[in-house]
């Protein structure tokens, strides 16, 4: 268009972009239960990341202890616009399926990289996916 102004996601300027409080979720944040920065990052990162938390989300009846535990903390993200969300019950149910993996060290109370996380986490979503 020829303007100088900054764009966004889908070439849209800041101020074109929906309002926060239009979206589910966007202004939930997430309870730090010491030095869990790098959980929170990667669950806000599939909160906003749409057909994926719904795919989850869907799993609340099915699934593994790990599958039904995030879809019903990314479902408690989403029920209210605001306010403050803890994934303690969630952080230790992955615990304890990452410590049977002997990975339980990413919650030893230090600072972790938050893509290591990811990665097991998916791996542990993979490992109690329905067979068949």
């Amino acid at each position: 268009d020829g303007s100088d102004e900054p764009k966004g996601v889908g070439g849209t300027a800041p101020d074109e972009r929906a309002d926060s409080a239009d979206r589910p979720g966007m202004n939930r944040g997430l309870k730090n239960n010491g030095n869990t920065c790098f959980l929170n990052a990667v669950l806000q990162c599939l909160n906003h990341t749409g057909p994926l938390r719904d795919h989850i989300v869907s799993k609340l009846t099915g699934g593994g202890e790990v599958t039904r535990n995030l879809a019903f903390l990314l479902s408690e993200m989403n029920r209210q616009s605001q306010g403050i969300t803890d994934p303690a019950t969630f952080m230790s149910t992955l615990k304890e399926h990452l410590k049977k993996h002997k990975m339980d060290g990413l919650f030893d109370g230090n600072q972790q990289d938050s893509h290591e996380l990811e990665v097991n986490l998916l791996a542990a979503l993979e490992d109690q996916k329905p067979t068949g």
